[in-house]
């Protein structure tokens, strides 16, 4: 988090930044009573002095490094496309277009490698997923035709 002003506010060290924890979790001033620096701290070792000087290193080390945060899916999940496929809510909001509900749209080879039924993983890869019959018979080896018998039979057991 201390970095997230550098480059974002074209500084290149959180120092500069006058609303920066940086300054008193380095020690450099009086941490506010608001603030607490103990945790992130404890983080580095026992003894503040030390342990400042590693958040200092930890922090120089950050510097114009990637941003973990750019290769985050939707810039929201941490974890693999499997981990996202398996955890990402089935959102359906009323006039938005699903694939703006999605963080990503996790791949055919992903999806179908859940524990799920063969009819669930269709429904949710054209469903949710917005996969065109086509795409997903593909995929799967079959006709078009039976996939699109396949969500039929889902759409009967949901009624």
């Amino acid at each position: 988090m201390v970095l997230n002003s550098v480059g974002e506010c074209q500084i290149s060290h959180p120092r500069q930044w006058a609303w920066s924890s940086y300054w008193a979790t380095v020690g450099e001033t009086t941490a506010p009573s608001w603030l607490t620096t103990d945790w992130i701290l404890g983080q580095f070792g026992q003894r503040v002095g030390p342990t400042q000087e590693r958040y200092r290193t930890f922090v120089a080390e950050g510097r114009g490094g990637p941003r973990p945060w750019e290769k985050l899916p939707g810039q929201i999940y941490v974890g693999s496309e499997k981990f996202v496929a398996q955890h990402q809510p089935n959102r359906v909001i009323r006039d938005i277009p699903r694939r703006h509900t999605q963080a990503q749209r996790s791949s055919q080879h992903v999806l179908f490698q859940l524990k799920w039924t063969r009819a669930q993983l269709i429904h949710t890869a054209n469903r949710q997923y917005e996969y065109r019959l086509a795409e997903i018979a593909d995929h799967v080896a079959v006709h078009a035709a039976t996939v699109s018998r396949r969500l039929k039979q889902a759409k009967k057991k949901q009624m």
